[in-house]
């Protein structure tokens, strides 16, 4: 039987029937795709700290527009201490209690703007500024308020904005699911990894699972299935539970659509190989978005491919001129194999995970072949938890990012490379562990 069904993203405009995968969550939904590609857009951002505003300016399709964001919120309390909220279950809103309005997080007062073109929002009053909350652009405010009735929809009593004074952060939607808080944050504007690593650390520090959902119109083709990932955007990725695969998550306010892309290969320290999956709202469920939903893979790059890959890597101009701190290296690979461009044919390779070392994959790698296994004798087992281990002490990873969502990235991705090694015949699995078999 041949369904309509989604497939992974290949950068052309398509719209076909796939056969369905056995067991996925997606058969009998009867749904059609149509794939096609996107332009990237530009942005710069200016913020007036005085008046309280923000101005994102984008370049989309050559169109370009001005943004106007401020310190904009759907919860405000009363003097009382009573909570409104904008956002209401029922089909149109209960009365509004009169004012005076105040900021649940810095109790300073707000105001209740009731426009025509804007969603009615509490806003600080001009010159205020509030150090738990950051200027939001029409499309925050409209994805949070889209992605409140959408749990509503499933059953969920979902918090919108709830200020938790422990860590002093604001939740953008608050949800118990099975006896777990779940803190979902949809993520628009660009912030430093920094911040996103706290803000994931303080909600775990309390118990609570944050769920990053990255706004659709960060997801950047540069070419056909390969994708431009900015810094704090890797701190967002998780893992799938049935297969350990990581994945991005986005949300398209304009849409009504989640989108998944799942990481296949890394080819420079920003760009990956993925697959790309998107499905409208109505046919995903809460569940499947904290545990990712089934997918069917998309095809692999050739050797052939993967060989002008490893070629850009040999014979690029000065590889270590962008990697400073690995200097130390460069005579361990002059002294092992005559320098750089002749490093083991058996490093460079794609394998899944490989996109949570940010070294390229042949350096780190070659190092793997030409210094850890070498110390090892042929009756020696060690397991992928050592090489992970033999990894982070030899100083490659000093500049790693960190992927808070993740359970033992770095192991994960050893078991991947040491399984492709063990076809290459250069490692084997025993019941003890992974053994030396030959030399490269």
């Amino acid at each position: 039987m041949r369904d309509a069904k989604y497939h992974p993203f290949t950068g052309e405009t398509i719209s076909q029937a796939l056969p369905v995968m056995p067991g996925s969550s997606f058969a009998g939904k009867g749904f059609l795709l149509s794939l096609s590609g996107r332009e990237g857009k530009s942005r710069w951002f200016h913020r007036d700290k005085k008046e309280g505003l923000s101005y994102e300016r984008e370049k989309e399709r050559g169109r370009m527009n001005l943004i106007r964001k401020e310190y904009a919120m759907f919860v405000a309390v009363t003097s009382s201490g009573t909570r409104v909220s904008l956002l209401s279950p029922a089909p149109t809103f209960s009365p509004i209690p009169s004012p005076p309005y105040f900021c649940p997080a810095c109790l300073k007062p707000v105001i209740l703007k009731k426009g025509m073109k804007r969603r009615w929002h509490f806003a600080h009053q001009p010159k205020a500024t509030c150090p738990y909350h950051h200027p939001e652009s029409e499309e925050h405010l409209n994805g949070k308020a889209l992605l409140y009735q959408w749990l509503l929809h499933q059953g969920y009593k979902p918090d919108v904005e709830r200020f938790l004074p422990m860590i002093k952060r604001k939740a953008d939607l608050l949800v118990e699911k099975s006896g777990q808080s779940i803190a979902i944050e949809y993520q628009c504007a660009s912030i430093t990894e920094e911040e996103m690593i706290a803000r994931t650390l303080d909600y775990r520090s309390i118990g609570i699972h944050p769920l990053w959902l990255l706004s659709s119109s960060r997801l950047r083709l540069r070419s056909p299935r390969h994708y431009q990932i900015h810094g704090f955007e890797w701190v967002s990725l998780r893992e799938r539970p049935k297969d350990t695969r990581y994945a991005f998550s986005y949300f398209s306010s304009q849409d009504q659509s989640f989108s998944f892309l799942f990481p296949r290969a890394m080819t420079s320290q920003t760009r990956i190989l993925a697959d790309h999956y998107t499905l409208p709202s109505s046919q995903l469920s809460f569940h499947e978005l904290i545990t990712f939903p089934d997918t069917i893979d998309g095809p692999s790059l050739s050797v052939s491919q993967w060989l002008r890959v490893k070629k850009q890597w040999r014979f690029g101009k000065n590889q270590w001129r962008a990697f400073q701190d690995l200097r130390r290296l460069e005579p361990l690979f002059e002294k092992l194999r005559s320098g750089l461009p002749f490093f083991p044919a058996e490093a460079g390779w794609p394998h899944l995970g490989m996109e949570v070392i940010s070294v390229p994959a042949y350096l780190w790698q070659s190092w793997l072949l030409l210094v850890f296994l070498p110390s090892l004798s042929p009756s020696h087992a060690f397991t992928s938890q050592e090489a992970a281990i033999a990894v982070t002490k030899s100083g490659l990873l000093s500049k790693s990012t960190c992927f808070p969502l993740l359970h033992e990235p770095l192991t994960q991705t050893l078991k991947h490379y040491l399984s492709l090694l063990s076809l290459m015949g250069v490692v084997e699995k025993t019941n003890r562990g992974w053994k030396k078999k030959r030399g490269v």
